[in-house]
């Protein structure tokens, strides 16, 4: 008996009265009673990949117009550097990079809407934005079937904000090190 005091029949019961998922909590139309040992058809993992190919498409696409534009501008020299100058560069790199992660999540909530697993677009917006976040609070929960997309999303989101890191610590560098020799010398 795993639990002192407790019976088999007694573990069953109140296992019976537990709400999972939690009230006001949505399984995506499914009903409470599906089986999570479901198998995932092979064909999620095709379509997951083929997402993330996009979505790399997508960043590497964003990221190297806008690294080509700033190396264009600098070539100009118009680039006086100014703290203003520099804030708000930086504030229209991150609100692109930004829009750019907002456009990989729309992929993937169009995906999981065409998939049929939420019925309003906005809550699969919602419901990819807390995957690409790798945030999944677990309000909503997609069917068995295709949970494993929502898995590919998340680490698709890791990698795409990775990258976006990525992008903005060397563009920053070079503006610090541009104000370090501007000042000393």
């Amino acid at each position: 008996m795993p639990f002192p005091g407790f019976t088999d029949e007694k573990i069953e019961q109140l296992a019976g009265t537990l709400d999972y998922p939690p009230k006001g909590s949505t399984r995506a139309g499914r009903s409470k009673d599906a089986s999570y040992e479901t198998a995932e058809p092979p064909s999620n993992l095709i379509i997951g990949c083929v997402t993330m190919a996009i979505c790399v498409v997508i960043q590497c696409v964003v990221v190297s117009v806008m690294i080509r534009t700033l190396i264009r501008v600098e070539g100009k020299r118009t680039l006086n550097i100014s703290r203003v100058q520099v804030a708000l560069i930086l504030m229209v790199v991150m609100l692109i990079l930004l829009g750019d992660n907002l456009l990989q999540v729309s992929v993937w909530a169009t995906l999981f809407y065409a998939y049929g697993e939420f019925q309003e677009f906005p809550v699969a917006f919602y419901h990819s934005t807390l995957n690409f976040s790798t945030l999944g609070y677990g309000d909503l929960v997609m069917s068995n079937e295709n949970r494993l997309l929502g898995a590919m999303e998340a680490v698709n989101g890791v990698l795409m904000i990775g990258l976006t890191t990525g992008v903005l610590f060397p563009i920053l560098s070079d503006f610090m090190d541009q104000a370090w020799n501007a000042r000393n010398g």
